[in-house]
């Protein structure tokens, strides 16, 4: 009986221990396949991560072998082109240079006269006396002055209680008010009306510390709303301000831009033979009327003739030697300059854009300005304000027409245009 006790208990714990083991076993295969399956899941993501960049290279690869193929082409054609040109007669040649020389000539006069209107472009006299106007504190343009606001917010706050001083005191403030240097824009920006305020606060609060009938709250009320007033002063006298002097550097670049057109009209003037009087310069009033004088006589005309007198010099047999004509006088060197040529005009082209930009930008915030002079409401009349900036848009446009009338650039443009810029090798 205890032997088969033994047996059986022997038994339950070979069973158990089985049991336990086949536990172990399929606890270790769930695991593994757990981690097999996480892994697959990786392997899964990276195959299409691998196949998506592999996608992106593929796409790479064909745009950049498009635009490869795109690039020989371009290039194939300007070999070609160049390889034909290569290959122009001595007579072709001459064509290129003699055309070069009249346009290029064509291109200095044009350039000296739009030069000459830059200069004078600063007579805007429409434009930038409203912009003045509206700078001036006593003008009632926009349906109030700082003039006349300040006056009321004095007798409002400060001198509403001081009984027998009153007119005492708003005199004194009228005094201050009315300093001539009030009216204008010079100097420093804000500079005149900054100056003002300051005086009157000053004034007004040494009434407060002297006096008992000025209360504190009425000081504090008169310096805000003369704070308004001035700063919109402040920042119409910084905007005019800076238009000027963004205009004073134009001219500055316009002058220098003369200077350089100068020197390349006397340098070909010298190529074709050309006199220069060494006093000429000194007896004009400025660069500007110097060039004038020497396009006077260096012109389309002129060039023709310096042209003529190659030609009939590289006659041969009644025949013009192009081969000999190509290479006399200075054709080939003047010719080598048409790329600074256009470089003038491009350098002309960008000064004229500044000066539209400058006027566009100072229209801009002019306006926005005076949208804010509603918006804050200091003008007792908003239609007022509306008028002046219609006004402001009205003077500018038409300056801006006028401008562009004048300059006619499209017209520069179609001279510049016929600039053959390809060197015709000898």
């Amino acid at each position: 009986m205890k032997t088969a006790s033994l047996c059986l208990l022997g038994l339950s714990l070979a069973f158990s221990s089985l049991a336990q083991t086949r536990n172990d076993s399929l606890t270790f295969l769930f695991r593994q396949l757990g981690a097999n399956l996480e892994h697959i899941r990786r392997m899964e993501a990276q195959r299409r991560a691998d196949s998506l960049r592999i996608a992106e290279l593929q796409k790479n690869l064909s745009d950049q072998a498009s635009n490869f193929s795109t690039t020989v082409s371009a290039v194939d054609m300007r070999v070609k082109e160049f390889d034909q040109r290569m290959k122009i007669t001595d007579r072709d040649r001459y064509a290129i240079i003699s055309k070069n020389l009249v346009n290029s000539v064509e291109l200095f006069d044009m350039l000296n006269q739009r030069l000459n209107i830059l200069e004078a472009i600063n007579q805007i006299e429409d434009y930038q006396a409203l912009i003045i106007n509206l700078n001036n504190p006593a003008n009632e343009d926009l349906g109030f002055s700082y003039n006349k606001k300040v006056n009321l917010l004095m007798d409002q706050y400060i001198a509403a209680n001081t009984g027998r001083d009153r007119s005492k005191i708003l005199t004194a403030a009228k005094v201050v008010l009315e300093n001539p240097l009030v009216s204008t824009v010079a100097g420093p920006v804000g500079a005149p009306i900054l100056g003002v305020s300051n005086a009157l606060l000053s004034f007004a609060t040494t009434l407060f510390v002297n006096r008992k009938d000025v209360p504190e709250e009425n000081l504090v009320k008169f310096r805000d709303e003369v704070n308004k007033y001035t700063q919109y002063y402040v920042r119409l006298n910084e905007l005019n301000r800076n238009f000027s002097v963004n205009l004073n550097n134009y001219q500055l670049q316009t002058a220098n831009l003369q200077t350089k057109l100068k020197e390349f009209v006397v340098q070909n003037v010298q190529a074709t033979g050309g006199r220069l009087d060494p006093n000429e310069e000194k007896r004009q009033a400025n660069t500007a009327a110097y060039v004038t004088s020497l396009l006077n006589t260096y012109n389309a005309n002129s060039i023709r003739n310096y042209l003529g007198t190659l030609e009939r010099n590289a006659l041969e047999n009644n025949q013009v030697n192009y081969n000999k004509l190509v290479r006399s006088g200075n054709l080939v060197d003047m010719n080598k300059r048409v790329g600074e040529v256009i470089f003038l005009y491009k350098e002309f082209e960008y000064l004229y854009s500044q000066y539209i930009s400058a006027l566009d930008k100072n229209n801009r915030e002019m306006v926005l300005v005076l949208q804010e002079v509603m918006a804050n409401k200091l003008s007792d009349d908003d239609n007022k304000v509306r008028q002046q900036m219609a006004r402001l848009e009205k003077e500018k446009n038409s300056a801006v027409e006028a401008i562009n009338k004048a300059i006619n650039l499209p017209r520069m443009k179609a001279v510049v245009d016929q600039l053959d810029t390809f060197y015709p090798s000898l």
